[in-house]
């Protein structure tokens, strides 16, 4: 037993010796061919130490970390056996040197501001896949500022020279509208913020098809372009949505509600609604909005106001109104300046700032005298692209009363996190509170309710879904569930 024990010790041991691993003691490290890299970048790359032994399975992979640094050309290594070990030898071709870029002439984007997007540097080392890279990249970022190339980047290099070449469209020379009827084109032109002489902004026709979308107008415009004569013809194509909208409303303790639109072109969009208080009493009403006017009237009060948009690089517009009750005796004048910077997606806000101030007059022979000074602001800020998106909001509003009424102002405020769960599907978290007060000098004793909740959208035309909920984290405030169908 003994002898078989031995044996079998003698065998591992000599198995050992013929099949495992064998270790490189390092003498030294030569790079051959190095001219323009760095010394300390070599030897932090390389996790080699001389007088320290490495498998070659080791070797192999350090050796493949200098490879991709993107520094050389070729890289291959040996290891030549001296006196006590080895010494590696690692032989380089490096890449060449860029001494000089060249850029076109650009008026649309500073060539400062492109050079700090691409990896290709001068006195850095020229990588044809990086230099192709630049090319797309120099795309993009005219694409994400909203323009237009005639022509796509290229690259070239020579004599160490690198040279980028791409053509800008030039200024808008003629614009035509595309459309079936005779009301489309003084619409567009008046909302549209470009000009001729003016560059091709794909961000403008995304705020032109953004303002339609908010204000119900039911078409939008899709660009195309030509160069002539050294100018860019732009022409907008006007298509038509679906002009007819049903949705059906359920709250959870208070209403469900009917409302039914249809777009009439040149007149505006016409929505009628029909309610049940879930006690068998029902509210009607009709609502006209215009481009110029809005008119609302139900079976409790009515309401007509003019708008007017005072600033159109602004988005500023101004709404003088008048409106009366059927069921109290109260008449009010009001006016408001609004300004929408927000960009929205079917509805759902994206990024930018909406600010609105108003101030409403009671009274006129009826039996209140009192007005209301009213501000809401919102902000919303967008991070990240597709998916992985993730969009941070504040909303606020605050009304201070003058006069006798009951109520007293109101504060509120609320942080929302919306994030899409898939395309067409979002889901926005919110916290915040309200508050009521009397006074100015009440504000030290408000008492501010807080408040959470969800809403959740599913947006895949023509069917839409919608279900928002908020709670005082001990019972339901509001649940709201409908669906709107375009058609």
């Amino acid at each position: 037993m003994r002898k078989i024990i031995a044996f079998l010790i003698v065998s591992i041991i000599l198995l050992g010796v013929m099949y495992g691993e064998e270790n490189y003691l390092i003498q030294g490290i030569v790079f051959d061919g190095v001219k323009n890299v760095p010394y300390d970048i070599l030897q932090n790359t390389l996790n080699i130490k001389v007088f320290s032994s490495y498998s070659k399975d080791y070797i192999e992979r350090e050796v493949q970390k200098l490879k991709n640094t993107g520094y050389f050309r070729a890289l291959t290594y040996e290891l030549v056996k001296r006196d006590v070990g080895y010494e590696l030898v690692i032989h380089v071709e490096e890449l060449p040197v860029i001494s000089k870029i060249i850029f076109p002439d650009t008026k649309l984007i500073p060539i400062e501001e492109i050079k700090g997007i691409l990896y290709s540097k001068e006195r850095g080392f020229f990588n044809e896949e990086k230099a192709k890279e630049d090319c797309d990249k120099i795309e993009k970022y005219y694409i994400k500022k909203g323009f237009v190339l005639a022509q796509s980047p290229e690259y070239s290099f020579k004599d160490n020279i690198l040279t980028f070449n791409w053509k800008e469209l030039p200024p808008i020379g003629r614009i035509e509208i595309k459309a079936k009827g005779y009301w489309e084109e003084p619409l567009i032109r008046n909302f549209l913020k470009l000009r001729i002489g003016e560059y091709l902004d794909m961000r403008k026709i995304e705020e032109l098809n953004d303002f339609f979308y908010k204000k119900n107008i039911k078409i939008k415009v899709e660009p195309e372009w030509k160069i002539e004569d050294e100018n860019t013809v732009l022409y907008l194509n006007v298509v038509y949505l679906s002009p007819r909208e049903v949705s059906l409303s359920y709250n959870y303790n208070k209403s469900i509600d009917l409302k039914m639109g249809y777009f009439l072109g040149s007149i505006g969009y016409l929505e009628t609604s029909l309610s049940s208080d879930l006690q068998g009493n029902l509210d009607y009403g009709i609502n006209l909005q215009s481009y110029y006017f809005d008119l609302d009237i139900n079976n409790k009060g009515y309401s007509i106001a003019l708008k007017r948009l005072m600033s159109k690089t602004n988005n500023i517009e101004a709404e003088l109104g008048y409106k009366g009750s059927f069921v109290l005796n109260d008449k009010a004048l009001f006016i408001y300046f609004t300004q929408d910077l927000t960009k929205t997606y079917k509805g759902i806000p994206e990024s930018g700032r909406y600010i609105r101030l108003g101030l409403d007059f009671h009274g006129g022979g009826s039996s209140y005298n009192f007005s209301i000074l009213s501000f809401e602001g919102k902000y919303y800020l967008s991070l990240g692209e597709g998916l992985d998106r993730k969009i941070i909001g504040v909303e606020g509003e605050i009304g201070y009363s003058f006069g006798d009424l009951p109520d007293g102002g109101y504060l509120g405020v609320r942080l929302l996190y919306i994030m899409p769960l898939e395309y067409h599907t979002y889901l926005s978290l919110k916290i915040g509170g309200d508050s009521n007060f009397s006074s100015l000098s009440s504000f030290s004793e408000l008492n501010f309710n807080i408040l959470g909740g969800f809403c959740w959208y599913s947006i895949n035309e023509p069917v839409e879904y919608l279900m928002n909920l908020e709670s005082d984290f001990v019972r339901v405030l509001n649940l709201k569930l409908e669906t709107k169908i375009k058609f």
